[in-house]
């Protein structure tokens, strides 16, 4: 579950500048696609053709929440220029 999402999250995030490859560790991947969602206003709608939440299947997949109250970053998500 964690390697399609991840997948998809890549695919779909592509444009937003931050690299979320092969050769980023786990941890940073995670927290690149945390801060991708929170960036682009996404946690609260729906992933793909599902029932969930983008918000709610980083939960299942990371086992934990995006922070933030799962709908914005005060540190990331605003600052359009943040380089990880």
């Amino acid at each position: 579950m964690r390697e399609d999402f991840e997948l998809a999250c890549i695919r779909e995030f592509s444009h937003s500048g931050l690299y979320l490859g092969a050769a980023v560790s786990r941890e940073e991947r995670r927290e690149r696609i945390r801060v991708s969602i929170l960036r682009e206003h996404k946690a609260h709608l729906r992933w793909q053709n599902s029932a969930l939440t983008y918000a709610d299947l980083y939960a299942r997949v990371y086992h934990q929440s995006l922070g933030a109250n799962d709908t914005q970053d005060e540190g990331w998500a605003r600052q359009g220029s943040v380089t990880l």
